[in-house]
């Protein structure tokens, strides 16, 4: 087997154009060629990544790290493209980008999800929970584009909302919930 430039562990994994990307615990990224089995690390460790997500054609990748800033870089090299520092520490969660590749939606822990265009810019902020509350992932149907937002919220000692909610994100209003305190 082929061992990574790295001893940290893989805590997330994508699919790209030309073979894998994993994140590490560490924060370290490292791009595997399927062709040749050869691990590249674009990005050294350093800043913990809590999300990474690929655009469409699979050679961008959007991460967010526990500092809060989301980067969008080279799948191939690990160049950034662009970068967002707007997020306090711990605040950005995780990130999604919708099907088509005009949208990136970041998950907040103040209960909050953003929309981006794929440059980072023109944000729109919407409630994704009825108060400060943990929304702890995001991702898109790539059907109908619908936005689904997962809540990560403690109500007591031994209780959490789990919730799953369906966003239309035209319109940022909730179409369907599942789980939480309602199920």
């Amino acid at each position: 087997p082929v061992t990574a430039p790295t001893t940290s562990t893989v805590t997330d994994f994508e699919v790209v154009s030309d073979g894998l990307l994993t994140g590490h615990a560490d924060g370290t990224l490292v791009h595997w060629s399927a062709s040749t089995l050869t691990p590249t690390m674009i990005l050294p460790g350093g800043t913990p990544l809590l999300d990474i997500t690929i655009d469409g054609s699979r050679t961008l990748a959007t991460t967010v790290d526990q500092l809060g800033t989301v980067t969008v870089r080279s799948v191939a090299d690990g160049a950034t493209v662009t970068t967002d520092e707007r997020y306090a520490v711990g605040e950005a969660t995780g990130v999604a980008i919708a099907p088509d590749d005009d949208q990136i939606s970041l998950a907040a822990s103040t209960g909050r999800v953003t929309l981006l265009d794929a440059d980072l810019g023109s944000p729109e902020v919407f409630a994704a929970s009825d108060g400060p509350a943990r929304i702890g992932s995001v991702a898109y149907d790539p059907g109908t584009e619908a936005l689904a937002t997962g809540l990560e919220e403690r109500r007591s000692e031994l209780a959490f909302d789990d919730s799953v909610t369906m966003w239309d994100t035209a319109g940022a209003s909730a179409t369907f919930r599942v789980g939480g305190e309602s199920e």
